[in-house]
């Protein structure tokens, strides 16, 4: 669903609350049929709010019954995701996603576990309807608004099952249709991907030789995995090549992921090319989101950042400790092996510069 239905829901709960404060305080019927349309119409949009956090956490239940790992959620402009094995949420004011659900399979997926996980969202959308059912059986004062509701969360099943991409976001029928397709290869790689890296196999490690680029979001992470695997082996090179591809490119596709990407353009600029003021520039996006980032990822760029651009050595020597302290509590496992050795890397730099100043 676009971004625009936040406003939409918003408003609703707003009139909802304005109708039942009025009502209250004034002892006015609200029978006139304008006002019983902005109540119909509250009553509605309320309805698509809980439908939107019953999809999402269909999904999750879904995910953690197939035994996948919880990275987050985003409801509206609420994101909830796990930092250093701890719950965390902050308000995400730019985020232009309604709501999404973000977890990582194991290696022992299976395509049902795939097709499940993907379908459990609009599943949950349709159990909600049967309690909303009997209502409209049994409680005939409230029938119209029920059957407003009953209409909004079938019309919302109808557009999460039929295929759709909206700025880089796909529905869930166009990920089923994605991983039953043998044309999308991408698709079926990336999850592979992701499979691997959380069970503890190491970027340098991952296989990609049978990538194809097929110019989607699904191709630009594997592009991204692909810096990763250059970063993790030393291939400075490759570095260089996937991030020039990935600077280009990742915009076509919305904010999604935008965020692991900025970090990775700040190391970049920092550590590879070593262009402060590029360096600078992409910080100043994301620089409330990075310094409270505690997880080993984050305080790798951040380490990095202070070294090269701020050349605040104690700063640089904070973050090395904050992020190995942290190591092993980041989810994808392979992952954090790259950022420990990176972070220890730089802790050596430091202190032999140390020593050489102090000879």
């Amino acid at each position: 669903m676009k971004s625009s239905v936040k406003r939409i829901v918003l408003a609703g709960l707003a009139l909802g609350l304005a109708g039942v404060a009025l009502e209250t305080m004034t002892n006015i019927n609200l029978s006139g049929l304008f006002m019983e349309s902005l109540k119909i119409a509250a009553f509605v949009l309320l309805t698509l709010f809980f439908s939107i956090i019953i999809h999402e956490l269909g999904h999750v239940v879904a995910g953690l019954i197939n035994n996948y790992s919880f990275m987050g959620m985003q409801i509206l402009w609420l994101s909830i995701y796990v930092e250093n094995g701890k719950l965390k949420a902050r308000i995400d004011r730019d985020s232009k996603s309604v709501g999404m659900a973000i977890m990582i399979p194991n290696e022992k997926a299976t395509e049902a576990n795939h097709v499940s996980y993907f379908i459990s969202g609009i599943l949950a959308n349709a159990l909600s309807l049967i309690p909303l059912l009997f209502a409209y059986i049994f409680l005939p004062s409230i029938r119209l608004y029920l059957f407003f509701s009953i209409a909004i969360i079938l019309f919302l099943i109808f557009l999460n099952a039929m295929p759709k991409e909206v700025d880089g976001v796909l529905n869930d029928g166009y990920l089923v249709k994605l991983y039953r397709s043998n044309e999308n290869q991408t698709f079926k790689l990336f999850q592979k991907l992701q499979a691997q890296l959380i069970s503890g196999t190491r970027p340098k490690e991952v296989e990609l030789s049978s990538f194809v680029d097929g110019g989607d979001l699904f191709s630009l992470m594997i592009h991204l995995y692909s810096y990763y695997k250059a970063l993790d082996g030393g291939d400075i090179s490759k570095m260089i090549e996937e991030m020039n591809y990935i600077e280009g490119n990742y915009q076509k596709f919305g904010n999604i992921h935008s965020a692991s990407i900025q970090y990775e353009l700040i190391y970049y600029y920092s550590r590879v090319v070593k262009n402060p003021f590029e360096a600078t520039r992409i910080y100043s996006k994301v620089e409330s989101m990075l310094e409270k980032d505690f997880d080993i990822n984050g305080r790798r760029v951040l380490a990095y950042y202070s070294h090269e651009v701020l050349l605040d050595e104690e700063k640089a020597e904070r973050c090395i400790r904050e992020g190995l302290r942290v190591a092993d509590k980041y989810p994808i496992q392979g992952m954090a092996l790259m950022e420990e050795d990176l972070l220890i890397n730089l802790r050596n730099e430091i202190l032999r510069r140390e020593t050489w100043n102090y000879v």
